[in-house]
C-alpha cells in the first residue's frame, strides 16, 4: 500500500494526504472485492460522516436517556437483552 502511495503521490506527503489517500484506496479495494461477488451498494459513506454531523453523539444520548445502556470496560454498551436478546451471542 505504501509503495502505491508513494509511486502516485511521490515521497513528499502531508499526514493528511496520506490518510485520505489510504481512505480511498481501502474503499477501492472493498468495492472491487464485493463487486466480484455480486454485491454492489447505490450509497457509500464514511462513519466518520456520522461522527463529524452528531448523529451517533444524538443517538448514544438518546439511548442514555432511555436508560438502555451500560457503562463498562471504557465502553457504552447497549443492553439487547432488555429487547429479548439471549445475551448468549458469539461475541
Amino acid at each position: 500500500m505504501a509503495t502505491r502511495m508513494r509511486e502516485e503521490l511521490g515521497p513528499a506527503l502531508s499526514l493528511e494526504t496520506a490518510r485520505d489517500w489510504g481512505y480511498r484506496d481501502a474503499v477501492r479495494g472493498l468495492r472491487d472485492d464485493l463487486g466480484r461477488i455480486g454485491v454492489e451498494f447505490d450509497t457509500w459513506f464514511s462513519e466518520q460522516s456520522l461522527h463529524d454531523g452528531g448523529e451517533v453523539a444524538t443517538v448514544l444520548a438518546d439511548l442514555d436517556a432511555r436508560g438502555v445502556v451500560d457503562r463498562r470496560d471504557g465502553a457504552v454498551w447497549l443492553r439487547t437483552t432488555d429487547f429479548g436478546d439471549s445475551g448468549t451471542g458469539c461475541w
